[in-house]
């Protein structure tokens, strides 16, 4: 059988990904996409390969880890070759979209958790403007995935660009600074924000003394072993969410009964 195509969004269905499943093979499943990193994402963000912002990296700062390790061969333009980045690309991925669905509403492949954009992020690579038919694969999936129990976390720095707004209501938007964070918080997103291990206290209790709900991500501190076990920055409603052998899936979003997104979350900038 001849080798299918590239699609301009990687779709993995079960992925190794161990902060989103966990150590344990097999206890969770979880899904994801990949994009190019890079040309998929702003400049303005301080992880960017060529960031514009670049002098403001405080000491200790990482470059994206999306470009490191097994990720970078998801995330370079060299996995892309042959990939149409137009509606009929997006037209293959919403049809593996719809069938990995299909999968696990029939119950022969539960979907615990998926991630949209494990790197990569929702600018055309081509055109460097919001790719607004992916913006629109993305706002429909996250409904479909609700209705069915399966949680869907997704992070853009593309927050502030007009056609990035619908995704407000499912995704964390990604911010570097205070005033990033306010920005965001006033625009209506709830907010991810890495720093280093030196800030993280301080920046924590900031997000907190501007009303926000905020936790620093559980598995950095040890809280959870996964995502999948934690389920804070998901987008789901808790009354939906399937029913799981193992009493430790989604236990922070069990433990809240807030439909949508729950708050913000603080990350430590990754070695």
């Amino acid at each position: 059988m001849a080798k299918a195509p590239n699609t301009p969004i990687k779709l993995v269905i079960d992925t190794a990904n161990t902060k989103l499943v966990g150590p344990i093979k097999g206890k969770f499943t979880g899904g994801t996409t990949y994009s190019p990193v890079g040309p998929t994402c702003p400049t303005t963000c301080l992880f960017h390969p060529v960031s514009e912002r670049a002098s403001e990296r405080p000491a200790g700062f990482k470059s994206c880890y999306a470009t490191k390790g097994h990720v970078r061969f998801s995330t370079t333009e060299k996995a892309y070759v042959g990939a149409t980045f137009d509606g009929f690309g997006l037209l293959r991925v919403r049809a593996r979209i719809d069938a990995m669905l299909g999968l696990h509403i029939a119950g022969d492949r539960i979907i615990d958790i998926f991630r949209w954009h494990t790197g990569g992020d929702i600018l055309h690579p081509h055109t460097g403007e919001v790719w607004s038919e992916h913006v629109d694969l993305i706002c429909d999936t996250a409904v479909k995935f609700m209705d069915v129990g399966v949680p869907l976390i997704g992070f853009t720095a593309c927050w502030q660009m007009a056609g990035a707004q619908p995704l407000k209501k499912f995704f964390l938007a990604s911010v570097q600074t205070r005033e990033d964070a306010q920005l965001a918080l006033s625009m209506g997103w709830h907010v991810a924000w890495a720093v280093v291990t030196a800030e993280y206290e301080e920046a924590l209790a900031f997000l907190r003394s501007l009303g926000e709900i905020t936790v620093g991500c559980t598995e950095q501190t040890g809280k959870s072993a996964s995502c999948a076990q934690c389920g804070w920055c998901a987008h789901l409603d808790p009354e939906r969410i399937h029913v799981h052998k193992y009493s430790d899936y989604m236990l922070y979003r069990k433990r809240n009964k807030i439909i949508g997104l729950a708050g913000s979350v603080l990350f430590i900038v990754h070695n």
